[in-house]
């Protein structure tokens, strides 16, 4: 042993703080100045460091002879992340261009900040070498320790912005260096010292400074705030005002002025059912900058705007830009909750009249890790079928979003809404939509496109409206119940066959469920390598599908690596193989259940931060815990005890599959807290299980094994978080559910012939 245990179980919590607020703030920043599915193909090699210090310690022994190592590893780490997020902040990558100069930009990125990730995992990786009697201890506290880094990313990036954040995790980085310090070190305490007063003066230097966004300078900006799940930005042009959200999603601040100059002016293609619906009851779906609102208000409507990002509405509605705006947020008539929209329908039994949700989305990475892509709960079967329920009898449910020339997202919704109306207002649809777009206004490749939606037929009256009105405003109406040409809209509309549509049409353009909400991307998968051929708007998702392809590429080949390569070098036989093979389906599997829970959450709880933190909170504590409760089983028993853990794990996570659904409806109409607390407790009992394998299989190995053990492992939960997503947009998050449990058995079963001599 190194030296005394408490202080090295600090050191690994201290650290694992560190690493896992790094890789929160990370997600952030990157959702930002590349985009979010950069971020999760960035994150996903980037992490890969971690593991790459376990195969440093497997193929040299040096570091392990030197006392001071721990130490030295520490401090580099703290030492090299401000560093290197510095350079990466002014590194310009252009998200949008498929180019070998962008690419050397993007492999640039990648090695800065993988370095820190190195430093920390060559540290965690050499204290369980020397301290592998105390490991199921050290475990506890490096998941412990992780729970805690991300309850801090959250505050943290919410107080000080993500770029700063970085630096409290420098600070702990430092803080596990003096913890594993030798006593009388006084050079290296003194350097300690002097590089947590650099970190300290680090934000007076502007070092830390959003430079390259997306590959451009971010100009004009008069207004920045960053929270766990976005960075809310305004920027101004001439007297316009813009919200963007992580500098992707934008929305125009409605000016007073501007409500002024009369409906079509200021809400143009969105107006539209206003047209027909006036002095009703108006639900707006993510109210932004409040053109919707301000529509729904000039038509005589009571309106309620539910709007996710509470920066929009605290910040800038109500709060800096309410005299631009007209105090619109506080109008007599106006209701805005700080809410999941989604979330917000589920616990309310209000009817509308008006449901209006236009071009929602916000292409942010919401979790660490690059867990996730851009699922959406606003697009799905399910979320349809809740729109039309809170729809009074005659009302209209409006949709805006982007029309390419091949549709793609347009006929998409049209899919959505089919699936819902078969499942509770059955009947004949074609009387039921109007669709038309806006040909004066084109963005990468699109133009805006709104549809209507009622549970009933429209009324020849209110069709002539509509007609009347997008003659007046030269817009091309794509459906019409009377329009005789055929186009995709009104063929899938009036389609016998709609699987048979779906089959046949280029896009895959079937119907997301809750289970599988990608709704956004839309190519099929024999044509991922296309993506860059599509409309600059369109690519913005589907771009996501060709860089996960990517990262499940060079993470199988780096997992396999670490995997074969060792066996080879070191010439370990069956047994060895074996229990590689063990590490590697715990690590898979774990990050599987860490995401879909991650997901399944976001919709109890109605916001991906909470889903979040819960979940990874609940896990982490709970396998600390299990881990913790190992730290007695004696050698003799490794092999029994293992076996009886994967037993349980394996009951408990089929039972949780079964059973979760039904415990989360219980709960569904309960207060915030209540839910995250109902949430929690079976996540916590299948935590105490997950948390028993990786210690059990640690101590079953020896000390030059430790390191590839705790290598593939990590490998291994990057390529489970990539192979979750390509398995849930296939099959749905329950097969990756069980698909866990499949891996868990295969562990069971490889840890059965690897202690064989046990």
């Amino acid at each position: 042993m190194l030296q005394n245990p408490s202080r090295i179980a600090l050191a690994i919590a201290s650290c694992s703080c560190a690493v896992l607020l790094t890789e929160i703030t990370l997600t952030r920043i990157f959702s930002v100045t590349l985009m979010y599915h950069y971020a999760f193909l960035v994150l996903s090699i980037t992490l890969f460091g971690l593991g790459s210090g376990g195969i440093f310690h497997f193929v040299s022994d040096t570091l392990r002879k030197d006392p001071a190592a721990p130490a030295r590893l520490a401090f580099l780490a703290g030492a090299t992340l401000p560093l290197c997020l510095g350079a990466i902040l002014r590194l310009p990558f252009s998200p949008q261009v498929l180019s070998l100069s962008n690419m050397g930009v993007l492999f640039g990125i990648v090695i800065l900040a993988s370095i820190p990730f190195f430093f920390a995992g060559a540290f965690i990786s050499l204290l369980y070498i020397l301290n592998r009697s105390t490991i199921s201890m050290l475990y506890a506290f490096d998941l412990l320790g992780a729970a805690l880094g991300c309850v801090l990313a959250i505050y943290l990036i919410s107080v000080i912005g993500a770029p700063l954040t970085p630096l409290a995790a420098s600070a702990l980085f430092i803080l596990s260096a003096l913890s594993v310090a030798k006593t009388g070190q006084r050079a290296f305490q003194v350097s300690c010292v002097a590089l947590l007063l650099i970190i300290a003066f680090l934000p007076m230097t502007g070092w830390l400074k959003l430079e390259a966004i997306k590959g451009e300078i971010d100009a004009n900006v008069e207004f920045e705030k960053w929270n766990a799940f976005s960075r809310v930005a305004v920027s101004h042009y001439g007297d316009r005002r813009v919200i963007t959200i992580d500098s992707g999603a934008a929305t125009e601040v409605l000016s007073n002025a501007a409500r002024q100059s009369g409906l079509e002016n200021f809400a143009g293609i969105t107006r539209l059912a206003y047209l027909i619906r006036k002095n009703s009851n108006v639900l707006v779906i993510g109210p932004g900058g409040g053109r919707e609102v301000g529509a729904a208000l000039v038509t005589g409507n009571t309106v309620t705007g539910v709007e996710i990002n509470p920066i929009i509405v605290d910040d800038l509605m109500r709060g800096r830009y309410a005299d631009y705006s007209g105090h619109l947020y506080s109008s007599p008539g106006v209701r805005i909750v700080t809410a999941d929209a989604r979330s917000f329908l589920e616990r309310t039994a209000e009817q509308y009249d008006v449901i209006h949700e236009n071009a929602v989305d916000t292409w942010a990475a919401v979790s660490g890790g690059g867990f996730t892509l851009s699922e959406s709960y606003l697009y799905t079967v399910e979320a349809f079928e809740t729109y039309l329920k809170h729809l009074s009898d005659h009302g209209v449910l409006t949709i805006g979003r982007w029309v390419f020339n091949t549709p793609q997202q347009m006929i998409r919704v049209i899919a959505l809404a089919l699936e819902a109306m078969d499942r509770q207002y059955p009947g004949e649809y074609r009387r039921r939509f109007f669709l038309v777009s806006d040909p004066s206004y084109e963005q990468g490749g699109g133009v805006p496109s709104v549809i209507l939606i009622k549970k009933e037929p429209l009324t020849d009256a209110e069709l002539e409206t509509l007609r009347l009105a997008s003659r007046t405003s030269s817009y091309n109406v794509l459906y019409d119940p009377e329009l005789t040409t055929s186009n995709p809209y009104v063929d899938l509309i009036n389609s016998r066959d709609r699987r048979a549509f779906f089959a046949g049409y280029p896009l895959n353009i079937s119907p997301p469920s809750d289970d599988n909400p990608f709704f956004f991307f839309t190519l099929k998968w024999k044509d991922v390598f296309s993506v860059w051929n599509t409309p600059e708007e369109s690519r913005k998702n589907n771009a996501g599908l060709f860089l996960l392809a990517g990262a499940c590429a060079v993470m199988l080949v780096l997992t396999t690596v670490t995997f074969v390569l060792p066996l080879i070098v070191r010439h370990r036989g069956r047994i060895a193989m074996f229990a590689g093979f063990y590490f590697l389906c715990i690590g898979l599997a774990f990050m599987m259940v860490e995401t879909v829970l991650i997901q399944k959450a976001t919709l109890f709880l109605g916001h991906p931060t909470f889903s979040f933190a819960t979940v990874l909170c609940a896990l982490l504590v709970a396998a600390g815990t299990g881990s913790w409760l190992t730290r007695n089983v004696h050698t003799s028993e490794l092999k029994l005890r293992l076996g009886r853990s994967v037993i349980a794990l394996v009951l408990v996570m089929s039972a949780t599959v079964l059973l979760l659904p039904i415990w989360l409806k219980a709960g569904f109409h309960w207060p915030l807290y209540a839910r995250m607390i109902w949430l929690a407790v079976p996540l916590f009992i299948l935590g105490l299980m997950l948390g028993r394998l990786f210690p059990l299989g640690m101590r079953a190995l020896n000390d030059g094994e430790v390191p590839w053990a705790w290598a593939l492992n990590g490998s291994a939960s990057v390529l489970g978080s990539i192979v979750a997503v390509f398995a849930a947009m296939q099959s749905g998050f329950s097969a990756v559910l069980w698909l866990a449990v499949v891996l868990y058995v295969l562990a069971g079963v490889s840890a059965r012939y690897w202690m064989v001599k046990l």
